[in-house]
């Protein structure tokens, strides 16, 4: 009879049995195969019988349940294929071994791990404890994925987690399955990674979404109170949720807020001190939501009508560089739309967009889908680039037109399922580089500071390997102050890539923690936030399966970093470019604050750095070309420079 391991098949529906061979296809955590297991044990082979095949393993230790057994008898020769072989090469006298099992009536199901590699048991209870033989199925040849490093650690990692000292590491998607040549020639690991790191991402608060077509995420403090609030938009209806000292509580209702948004971006429009809202509605007209002290009406008799209407992508900048925000929409083939803020009423924003080179016709005319803007020429300007086509890059021609980059290199599918792309400067030269999730291979721009980008993805193994992609974001989530990238795949978890500071990335999935929250798949909008104030960076993102802020509460093995915070006040537009420069005046580091990128999400108006303790010089480019400067000497607690209106 051909099974596989059956608490697990039937308490998460995770495993694809072949059915020659019932191995375990799907990515499952350690955790999933503690929790199904009734029994765990940690012992060592004691005898080795190449003749008979058979393998007898001591129980040193329970681990969980109390069983009868007084040791596992194993009968090797039965199992299919070369597996036989596999298991009388590796199973050595003295080896450590973990096994794991679950009892239906008499039937006995069981996975072991032994010098690295991972085998299924079957056997048949008896009343004579000492008669219970268990036969070999087969080594499992992808649940490397589970665990890859050696079993006496396994064993204590089990252990620890039991007893609640920690938390079992999450299984890496990354690792390719052996091959029959590793199994028979012993190339199992022997060393694990760092294991013991707590992980980054801790717990995860859900929030509601609303149910249906899930894609932009925001943050923004509507309500002045000086924490970051968080909007989730979706087909069946946005949600506006009230930060509480960390608690999140939904007044979407309260706030007067409706209807369902693609996406929803925030700027203060009138100048107010309050951020307004701008929503891309699902099919119909977009909604411009003016804040009136925590509650919101429709303002959107301030904006002409640009229908027919199949709104996307939404976003502030300040286009023409006169300190006002004002808003860019995508909206299918009807084209792009740019409506300049003029500062009053009643034709509060006029509608410039075919004089820019958009509308019908103009740049980005066809049916595609999500904005990322940012300055990526360094000229003061926003620009911005368009999930359609090939990619389109819009250079912003001096706060008079955009036009299109054609000599940017850049070219990406866009074709099928919509991706979110994430920008900003990963390598630490002080210009906007770009990630973008590709179903294939993904691209890595690096910005060459000449308007023009180079892909470098091939010199980056654990990203050129990468498929499936289908949005990103960077943060500096370790705080070793450089942005790292998280990516989610269209049909499985996401991924951490730690940055390493030399344009390289490493897949260190295993330390984020992101495999705890098994809900965490076709991830779609993302964006990162401070929303607690500790200093590091959370992570507010939604799915078709729900919407959570990721709480970060990674405490590095290193030298702590202290934290540098630059907040805007709401009055000043997206699109400042925040500039740290050590006393030599070299370049540490560089943000643009508060524009939309991936799935047209907006992180909130505020960088924040990972430094080490001393004196910086800090200066703010607002969007109407005025500089604020400043020198903080910051020490190891860290600090605040909070930007105001006027100087």
């Amino acid at each position: 009879m051909n099974r596989t391991f059956p608490a697990i098949v039937a308490a998460a529906a995770i495993l694809a049995a072949v059915p020659a061979v019932g191995f375990i296809e799907r990515l499952i955590s350690l955790k999933e195969v503690m929790d199904s297991s009734a029994f765990i044990i940690a012992g060592k082979v004691t005898q080795v019988d190449q003749s008979a095949k058979t393998a007898y393993i001591s129980i040193d230790r329970t681990l969980k349940g109390k069983t009868p057994l007084r040791q596992i008898k194993a009968n090797l020769g039965v199992g299919q294929a070369h597996f036989p072989q596999v298991m009388l090469k590796r199973l050595r006298v003295g080896e450590p071994v973990v096994f794991f099992w679950e009892q239906n009536d008499n039937n006995l199901a069981g996975l072991g791990h032994a010098d690295g590699i991972w085998f299924q048991l079957y056997g048949d209870m008896n009343p004579d404890p000492d008669k219970v033989w268990w036969r070999l199925t087969h080594v499992e040849e992808a649940m490397n994925r589970t665990y890859d490093g050696p079993t006496a650690e396994l064993a204590q990692i089990v252990a620890d987690s039991l007893a609640g000292k920690r938390q079992p590491p999450p299984p890496n998607p990354r690792l390719p399955r052996w091959t029959r040549e590793q199994l028979l020639g012993g190339t199992a690991p022997k060393t694990a990674r760092n294991y013991d790191q707590p992980p980054i991402f801790a717990r995860a608060i859900r929030l509601d979404n609303g149910g249906g077509e899930s894609r932009s995420v925001s943050w923004a403090d509507y309500d002045g109170d000086g924490d970051w609030d968080v909007l989730i938009c979706s087909g069946n209806g946005l949600r506006l949720y009230r930060n509480d000292a960390g608690k999140f509580a939904d007044v979407t209702g309260a706030a007067g807020l409706r209807g369902p948004a693609r996406s929803g971006a925030w700027a203060d429009y009138n100048a107010d001190g309050r951020p307004d809202l701008y929503a891309a509605t699902l099919g119909g007209r977009p909604v411009l939501w003016t804040n009136q002290g925590g509650k919101f009406v429709d303002s959107s008799a301030l904006l002409t009508e640009c229908g027919p209407y199949n709104p996307e992508g939404a976003g502030w900048l300040d286009a023409n560089g006169d300190g006002r925000p004002d808003i860019l929409l995508t909206n299918g083939e009807s084209g792009i739309y740019l409506y300049l803020n003029q500062g009053k009423g009643p034709a509060w924003f006029a509608d410039v967009s075919a004089r820019w080179g958009l509308g019908r016709g103009g740049i980005g005319s066809q049916n595609g889908d999500f904005l990322a803007i940012a300055d990526y020429d360094g000229d003061g300007f926003a620009d911005f680039l368009y999930n359609v086509g090939r990619g389109v890059l819009a250079r912003n021609r001096d706060g008079e037109a955009f036009a299109l980059a054609a000599a940017a290199k850049i070219d990406f599918s866009c074709g099928g399922a919509k991706h979110g792309n994430a920008l900003t400067d990963f390598d630490g030269d002080g210009d906007i580089d770009l990630f973008v999730p590709q179903p294939d291979r993904s691209r890595l721009y690096r910005n060459n500071n000449d308007g023009t980008f180079t892909d470098v993805i091939a010199s980056v193994p654990d990203l050129a390997t990468l498929r499936g992609a289908r949005s990103a974001v960077f943060a500096d989530v370790n705080r070793d102050g450089r942005p790292d990238l998280l990516v989610a795949l269209a049909d499985g978890p996401m991924l951490l890539f730690v940055n390493e500071g030399n344009g390289s990335f490493t897949d260190q999935t295993y330390l984020s923690g992101l495999f705890a929250f098994d809900w965490l798949h076709n991830v779609t909008g993302m964006a990162p936030a401070d929303f607690d104030g500790d200093g590091d960076l959370d992570l507010l993102l939604t799915s078709e399966r729900g919407a959570a802020v990721l709480v970060n509460e990674h405490k590095p093995s290193k030298a702590v970093l202290a934290s540098l915070r630059v907040r805007l006040a709401p009055q000043l537009s997206p699109g400042a470019t925040v500039r740290v420069e050590d006393p030599r005046d070299r370049l540490v580091g560089l943000q643009q604050i508060g524009l939309v990128q991936n799935f047209s999400s907006q992180p909130p108006p505020e960088a924040i750095f990972a430094l080490p303790p001393g004196k910086y010089n800090l200066s703010v480019l607002l969007t109407d070309g005025k500089v604020r400067r400043t020198t903080l000497d910051i020490p190891a607690r860290g600090a605040i420079w909070n930007v105001g209106e006027k100087e």
